[in-house]
C-alpha cells in the first residue's frame, strides 16, 4: 500500500499527503462520526427520561446508541411532515 501512495504522490506532487485521500472520503467519515456522536447522545437522553427495558437476564432490551439513532432517524423522516 505505500508503494501505491509513494507511486501516486511522485504522480500528482501538487496534491501532497493530502491528495491520497479524496474530500468525499473525509466527508463521509464526518458524517458517520457525527451521526454515532449525535446517536449515543441522544440515547444516553433518552435513557435519562425514560429507562431502556430490561430483560430477564439483565441485559437491555436494545441498546443506548440504537434507541437514540433510531429517535433521530424519526424526527429526520418526519420533517417534512406538517
Amino acid at each position: 500500500m505505500f508503494e501505491h501512495n509513494a507511486l501516486r504522490a511522485k504522480l500528482q506532487p501538487h496534491l501532497g499527503w493530502h491528495g491520497l485521500c479524496s474530500s468525499e472520503t473525509w466527508r463521509e467519515a464526518s458524517v458517520l462520526k457525527t451521526s454515532t456522536t449525535m446517536g449515543t447522545l441522544g440515547g444516553q437522553w433518552l435513557n435519562e427520561v425514560k429507562p431502556l427495558d430490561i430483560k430477564a437476564h439483565g441485559c437491555l432490551a436494545k441498546s443506548v446508541f440504537r434507541d437514540g439513532f433510531d429517535y433521530l432517524w424519526h424526527i429526520l423522516l418526519n420533517l417534512a411532515q406538517p
